[in-house]
């Protein structure tokens, strides 16, 4: 029992320890409907495995958190999640991308 505990915890810290966690944030004028748009093009971006909106209709202002593919999901690819693609994606929905930030290893 105690080895079956250990062994799910070292896995789960494993799968989540090769993940790669990023933020973009940005400036528009958006409603409801353009942000489901929005994180749904952002989804078929090529090595996004997950992806959500937040955003603040007050002050106009949001963030994209986009979960990127790790080595062993993308099976030894040489290629790699690019933030250019992200950028183009707000700049093509008429948002001013801010910042992009790393947000874990």
């Amino acid at each position: 029992m105690k080895y079956g505990i250990l062994l799910s915890f070292a896995l789960s810290f494993a799968l989540t320890s090769f993940s790669q966690t990023y933020s973009y944030s940005f400036e528009a004028t958006f409603d409801t409907e353009d942000l489901q748009l929005l994180e749904q093009t952002c989804r078929s971006i090529e090595y996004v495995s997950a992806c959500k909106v937040k955003y603040k209709i007050e002050s106009g202002k949001g963030e994209i958190i986009v979960r990127a593919m790790s080595q062993k999901e993308k099976k030894e690819a040489t290629e790699s999640f690019s933030p250019i693609d992200l950028k183009r994606l707000l700049i093509d929905s008429g948002a001013t991308p801010l910042e992009f930030i790393k947000l874990n290893d």
